[in-house]
């Protein structure tokens, strides 16, 4: 595997290279909630939270300011729609910029659900109809999705023992296979609810063995927390396989254990508990 190892980090290498060149911005969030219309536009700004917490529905609540672009609207009403259903209004605003805040059993109510019924994955739609000045009604090309979603904190930095086992033959017989290897990890939200940076998806392992290879420093990665159900997710290693497996969060200790793998068969665990 060496040789392969060692080719496959010069072809990452070029391709890098060549993504640098090449590659274009990718929107943000808000450019997609704020989408390009013309005339008048709602826009959504100071979203928090940006989802329906499913292990607190009765008092979640999702709140935002509504601002108005382009010409004077003399008012907006705010539309909810659940899945394919219809679109039901939640009320209207005359003075901008506005503070709305929608609750999980408003959000429901008409739809032919419950809050019991709600489950995670299940999703609302905002939309906004705008009163010109003139009287003419036109729909805002902003929309807001609303998931029912767990909520997630596991941001912070975690002291790691790692233990797994390298397919290569570069490795010490000290290094491979190894057990408890002590290291750091600082994981890090992203704008999606639940969506992590590890900094070293390896717990460190990756530079221990791979260090004759030229891996020097931490191997980021990203994670993803669904209910306190850890996955790898849009990973790959240095060598360009992509980082598989799981894991799960105890919200009682705050200890996260993760276990993966890669395109070469390499295998490790990591236990993560939070540094005091």
């Amino acid at each position: 595997m060496k040789y392969l190892k060692i080719k496959l980090l010069a072809i990452s290498s070029y391709l890098m290279i060549f993504a640098l060149f090449t590659s274009c911005d990718e929107p943000t969030e808000f450019d997609i909630l704020n989408s390009y219309q013309p005339g008048t536009i709602a826009q959504i700004s100071d979203l928090e939270p940006s989802f329906f917490d499913v292990f607190t529905l009765e008092s979640a609540t999702v709140n935002f300011t509504l601002k108005m672009k382009g010409e004077d609207a003399s008012s907006v009403e705010v539309f909810k729609q659940f899945k394919d259903g219809q679109r039901i209004s939640l009320g209207s605003f005359s003075t901008f910029p506005a503070e709305v805040s929608i609750t999980a059993s408003e959000a429901v109510e008409g739809t032919g659900k419950t809050l019991d019924q709600l489950q995670v994955g299940d999703v609302f739609t905002i939309t906004f109809d705008i009163t010109q000045a003139d009287g003419m009604v036109t729909t805002s090309s902003t929309i807001l999705p609303v998931n029912v979603a767990c909520g997630s904190d596991l941001t912070g930095v975690y002291t790691t023992s790692t233990s797994g086992a390298s397919t290569d033959s570069g490795p010490t017989p000290a290094e491979n296979p190894i057990s408890d290897f002590p290291y750091e990890v600082t994981l890090t939200e992203s704008k999606v609810n639940g969506v992590y940076t590890i900094s070293d998806f390896s717990g460190g392992v990756y530079e221990l063995w791979y260090d004759i290879y030229g891996i020097a420093g931490d191997s980021p990665g990203t994670i993803k927390d669904v209910c306190n159900t850890i996955s790898y997710t849009n990973t790959k290693e240095p060598f360009g396989t992509a980082v598989t497996g799981g894991g799960a969060f105890d919200p009682e200790t705050g200890i996260i254990t993760l276990s993966g793998s890669n395109g070469f068969g390499d295998t490790w665990s990591i236990v993560l508990t939070p540094k005091e």
